[in-house]
């Protein structure tokens, strides 16, 4: 039961994170378009784009912290499910679902799999 609400408020944050991306990216690119295409002083195009740049980097780290709190992994070596530091989980090589991590239960580096909950028989 645990497992199963786990994964639903996992997949609530991995939403969450694509609805923020989607908004950030939309308001970053519209102020840098105005700025581009309305007749505007210097001053006030430098503006807009560095307001843009905060608000595109900003949506950016808060997508990142709803995604690095989404579930964990699952080495391919060992089986067993882990929750990466945040330095681990950065600097790591990714793909949508998998990312390449050091296992702190076997030590194996590996492409771990991404995992919204543990499974029951591993609690």
């Amino acid at each position: 039961m645990r497992s199963m609400k786990e994964t639903k408020e996992n997949k609530t944050k991995l939403i969450l994170e694509a609805v923020v991306l989607c908004i950030t990216l939309l308001a970053g690119i519209t102020l840098i378009m105005v700025a581009g295409h309305v007749d505007l002083e210097t001053w006030q195009r430098v503006t807009l784009t560095v307001i843009a740049l905060v608000v595109i980097f900003g949506g950016i780290a808060v997508a990142a912290v709803l995604e690095m709190t989404a579930g964990g992994f699952e080495c391919p070596k060992c089986g067993k499910y882990f929750v990466p530091t945040k330095t681990a989980y950065i600097m790591g090589m990714h793909t949508v679902t998998r990312r390449h991590l050091r296992c702190p239960h076997c030590g194996v580096k590996s492409w771990c799999r991404r995992r919204l909950a543990q499974k029951e028989e591993q609690e």
